[in-house]
């Protein structure tokens, strides 16, 4: 589901890719450029007042992987708007969400979105990964800070490249190789419940404008449970000028323990309307 700051939400819907248009690619081999059909996120939003996209977690395992990108593959029918991988900091985690999102972006008709987080990468690091993407035509990014790995909680942030997701952003759309002329298309995200860290309603909104300014293209949202809450988001957005479009983050309960406690892996524990704890206990 997609809105913009001061619009009408729009229900989720299947897409087409009409209006899909080809880009230049940059090919090291060659020194030169290829031709792509991928689309850029702009194009996604310009064209479709309503998108619907899937999000996936990176699989743990390399069967688990080949698994995974089969079942992804399965969805071409669909015509997604796009299909976005999340991110694991440090390890073999991060490596196959390199992998399986440029296996998307090369092997299938789908649109590809990467996220990639400033946690435990070097700028050098962030260069080379931003090349492979652009190498393979991937042309879309979701920047986030990202949380320490967890099994180093109190990592030492002081040799990451960045500490905030604005500084990533400008990064990205700063980088000079890119399968598109208008760079990398970039996402960042946004919290209807409020962010975690930051109980400071105008301070958060003070931030993800500052992400914005640095040449974010899109908000995607955390998932929440009351419409109202997004609705006060988007508010809040048109209020401080943040004036591009936003996706709404929608997670299913998929468990009585994940329904009842609010608690999905490593979300925060979120708010729940009564017609919805109702619901829950219904179907106990």
């Amino acid at each position: 589901m997609t809105s913009r700051a001061g619009c009408q939400p729009v229900t989720s819907s299947t897409q087409t890719r009409a209006g899909s248009i080809a880009i230049e690619q940059w090919d090291t081999r060659t020194s030169g450029f290829t031709r792509s059909d991928a689309m850029h996120i702009l194009d996604v939003l310009s064209t479709n007042r309503t998108t619907f996209s899937f999000e996936f977690f990176p699989p743990k395992t390399d069967k688990a992987s080949k698994e995974l990108f089969a079942n992804i593959a399965k969805l071409q029918p669909l015509r997604p708007s796009f299909i976005s991988v999340t991110y694991g900091a440090g390890g073999t985690t991060r490596e196959r969400t390199h992998d399986l999102i440029v296996r998307i972006q090369t092997e299938t008709s789908l649109t590809a979105v990467s996220h990639l987080t400033c946690v435990c990468h070097s700028r050098a690091e962030l260069e080379a990964i931003l090349d492979r993407y652009a190498v393979s035509g991937m042309e879309n990014i979701m920047a986030l800070r990202g949380d320490p790995p967890r099994d180093h909680p109190d990592y030492d942030r002081s040799g990451d490249a960045f500490l905030y997701a604005a500084d990533l952003v400008h990064f990205i759309k700063d980088h000079p190789r890119t399968p598109d002329p208008r760079g990398f298309g970039v996402g960042v995200a946004g919290f209807p419940e409020g962010h975690p860290e930051c109980p400071n309603r105008l301070k958060e909104m003070e931030y993800l404008k500052r992400k914005v300014d640095a040449g974010a293209d899109y908000i995607c949202t955390q998932l929440f449970f009351d419409n109202g809450d997004f609705y006060d988001f988007r508010d809040r957005c048109e209020l401080s000028g943040i004036n591009v479009p936003i996706i709404a983050g929608i997670m299913p309960g998929l468990t009585h323990h994940n329904s009842e406690t609010g608690s999905y892996g490593k979300f925060h524990i979120l708010s729940k309307p009564r017609l919805l704890l109702f619901s829950f206990a219904t179907f106990r």
